[in-house]
């Protein structure tokens, strides 16, 4: 247990910052809370390592739930990648829309560091993935990536309890292209969490 929650030396430093939200966010797939909507709240609280943090979160008390984890996402110097492959609904901002509503039971496994600038609402991560050209058709939840020059097929099964928002009448595309981000390079028979997100060209 002592590796759930620690407190930097230098709250600063990006990758012991990134380390922390991982290991707070982690605790709470063990915690049994009364209300789901207490899970963030503990979050926060937990993420706040000194009197600094502690008066940087304490205002977010203030503001409805409902833009409680974006504002606090706009305060950070640096995420885990792993926060991007956790399971649940996004955040409605567009700009923002990478970014979990709130607290899951599902771990932060990837705890490499996301430097960031406060404020910045896009993020900037350097990983594996496809663009997809569907054009203007039907996709399904459950559907298949044909890759000729590795000539290789895989089979990509869809989230139906959390819809991306661009989803629209079911799994009707708005836009021709989808992305599917991986955490890395596929390989044969091994399953992975990735992120299908809409390509706006």
């Amino acid at each position: 247990m002592s590796s759930l929650f620690f407190v930097p030396r230098d709250t600063k430093d990006l990758e012991l910052n990134a380390g922390r939200i991982a290991s707070a966010w982690n605790s709470l797939v063990w915690r049994a809370t009364s209300k789901q909507e207490d899970r963030l709240s503990i979050f926060l609280l937990a993420c706040a390592t000194d009197e600094s943090s502690l008066r940087e979160v304490l205002p977010l008390f203030d503001l409805g739930r409902s833009i409680r984890m974006a504002h606090w996402v706009l305060q950070q110097r640096s995420l885990p990648l792993g926060i991007l492959f956790t399971r649940g609904p996004r955040l409605l901002d567009p700009e923002l829309g990478w970014a979990p509503l709130t607290v899951f039971d599902d771990r932060i496994s990837n705890t490499t560091c996301i430097p960031r600038s406060p404020g910045e609402r896009t993020l900037t991560v350097v990983l594996p993935g496809l663009v997809l050209s569907v054009g203007e058709q039907r996709i399904f939840r459950d559907f298949v990536v044909a890759i000729e020059d590795l000539a290789r097929d895989y089979r990509v099964v869809c989230d139906a309890d959390y819809p991306p928002s661009w989803v629209e009448n079911g799994w009707s595309v708005k836009f021709g292209m989808l992305g599917l981000i991986l955490q890395e390079c596929p390989k044969d028979g091994e399953q992975q969490v990735g992120i299908l997100i809409a390509v706006k060209h």
